[in-house]
């Protein structure tokens, strides 16, 4: 009797252990689309699982090498991430999934036509680059050579680590790099 007494014990301690431990990983999942880009931020993008890799662009941000935008588009979810360089591996540029890159900032981008483009080589107009700045934005993909002023734009605070939104008509976009 003790020792059917002592079975039943540990067959519910394992139960419950077992719970606990299924429930813990569930919590660390990382679901994509996410509910919401916060889920994202702390994340290592080879965690983000593989169809946000359906179509991607990544540039790394000349100004500063230690940080990455990159694009990921799923349907109709789009989202642009920026990633601190945590290693830099030879291989990264290849297979994106390999990278140690941080994702410290998150931005859902709203609905665009299909004859737009998310552009990432902007600036402030008449200015160049500096190193605590980034700037991409949304524009017609069907522009001309030269700079040219976009839909939307979001300024990218690089000593904040955050994705803002900025006056569009204080930046000047070029066709180098687009969804």
């Amino acid at each position: 009797m003790l020792l059917k007494k002592g079975l039943i014990l540990i067959a519910l301690f394992s139960f419950y252990w077992l719970t606990f431990l299924i429930s813990q990983c569930a919590a660390q999942a990382i679901f994509y689309p996410p509910k919401s880009e916060n889920d994202l931020i702390g994340h290592f993008t080879y965690e983000i699982p593989p169809n946000s890799w359906l179509s991607k662009f990544r540039r790394h941000l000349p100004q500063n090498k230690n940080f990455a935008l990159e694009f990921r588009k799923s349907k109709n979810y789009k989202i642009v991430l920026l990633l601190k360089i945590e290693e830099t591996r030879d291989d990264c540029q290849k297979e994106y999934e390999s990278c140690f890159d941080r994702i410290v900032a998150a931005i859902k981008l709203p609905k665009y036509s299909n004859n737009e483009a998310a552009i990432f080589h902007c600036r402030i107009k008449n200015q160049e680059p500096r190193a605590e700045d980034a700037y991409f934005g949304i524009a017609q993909n069907s522009k001309t050579a030269g700079y040219f002023v976009p839909k939307l734009a979001w300024h990218v605070n690089l000593m904040n680590q955050k994705i803002e939104p900025i006056d569009n008509k204080l930046i000047e976009c070029k066709l180098c790099g687009e969804d």
